[in-house]
């Protein structure tokens, strides 16, 4: 998480917790007030009911109970005299009346409606700031791992992206009994048109080539840029060898047609090497690259715009000729 939205995070919760401890201080506070209000002894206009027997014209605030009789066999003592028979005060605690509602009931559903308007004001936006940051973290994290693994010009995936998946799909083809085909494909003169008009005619091209890659190939195919003017292309499943170099003729044709730029056309050409990984011979990703980069360099010392497979390291390579585009001389 980056550092001004974790700041931002701390801060809210910050600001929940303040206000939860304040709730929590006014519904003490209002507890101990309730408590107090409805055990102190009530003023004299609420006492209990006059003593039966008073004084016509008797006040509440006159008003006594006697005291209850004493015991059976008790003397009076001299020295009080009729003192002992005179009534003492006892204040009477109000008794709530029929009907009415307890005060700390009303605190605390004043307190209930501030916990409800707090959450409203604070715990869901909050949720609704919190699901946002969630939200562009994950676009954020979807976008850096994208960038890792697929290149910034022509979009396919990278190095990085073509060894993670040959190594699972060598490894899928191994259990299945499948074969798996690799073609390295390099283009010709490519440097020639970013020298002669410019990097910006290379990356047009290096887009068309992309654009045409992967117009030409299955759909099971798994087509990466690995270098400069490199690309490689998985077929997870080979079927056939002819298949396979019906696809690599196709390549070769049609990266072969003039790519536009400005009021200038950048020809180039594509040099295939190919290599096969059979079920039998459980060739590692890292040896499966090296047979087909065998296979493209000895197109390219035969005079590049071909394709040819890389049968076996004891085997002689074999090579499958095309005849050239019109307007392209032999290399002899």
């Amino acid at each position: 998480m980056e550092r001004p939205q974790r700041d931002r995070l701390i801060g809210w919760n910050g600001r929940i917790l303040a206000t939860i401890g304040t709730m929590a201080a006014v519904g003490v506070i209002v507890d101990r007030l309730s408590d107090t209000l409805l055990t102190t002894a009530p003023p004299p206009s609420i006492a209990g009911p006059i003593e039966a027997g008073a004084a016509p014209g008797a006040t509440t605030e006159s008003a006594t109970l006697a005291r209850p009789p004493a015991s059976a066999g008790a003397q009076p003592s001299a020295a009080s005299g009729d003192e002992t028979n005179r009534s003492a005060p006892v204040a009477v605690a109000a008794q709530p009346q029929p009907g009415g509602i307890p005060l700390a009931s009303i605190f605390m559903a004043l307190i209930a409606l501030g916990a409800a308007a707090a959450y409203g004001l604070v715990h869901r936006p909050l949720k609704r700031r919190v699901d946002a940051d969630i939200s562009s973290l994950e676009r954020s994290r979807e976008e850096m791992t994208h960038s890792a693994l697929h290149d910034a010009l022509t979009g396919l995936p990278n190095r990085r992206y073509l060894d993670e998946f040959l190594g699972k799909t060598l490894a899928s083809a191994s259990r299945n009994k499948q074969t798996v085909g690799l073609l390295h494909i390099d283009l010709d003169k490519f440097k020639e048109v970013n020298d002669t008009l410019g990097h910006e005619a290379g990356d047009t091209v290096l887009k068309a080539v992309t654009k045409t890659l992967l117009a030409t190939i299955r759909n099971a195919d798994f087509a990466a840029r690995v270098g400069g003017d490199e690309f490689v292309v998985i077929a997870p499943s080979v079927n056939s060898i002819e298949g396979l170099g019906i696809l690599s003729e196709r390549l070769v044709r049609r990266l072969s047609t003039p790519i536009p730029y400005d009021d200038e056309l950048c020809q180039v050409g594509a040099s295939i090497g190919i290599a096969l990984a059979r079920p039998d011979t459980r060739l590692s990703a890292s040896e499966l690259i090296r047979r087909a980069d065998e296979a493209l360099y000895s197109v390219k010392r035969a005079g590049r715009a071909a394709y040819r497979f890389h049968p076996g390291d004891d085997e002689p390579l074999v090579e499958t000729e095309l005849p050239m585009p019109p307007g392209r001389a032999s290399a002899a």
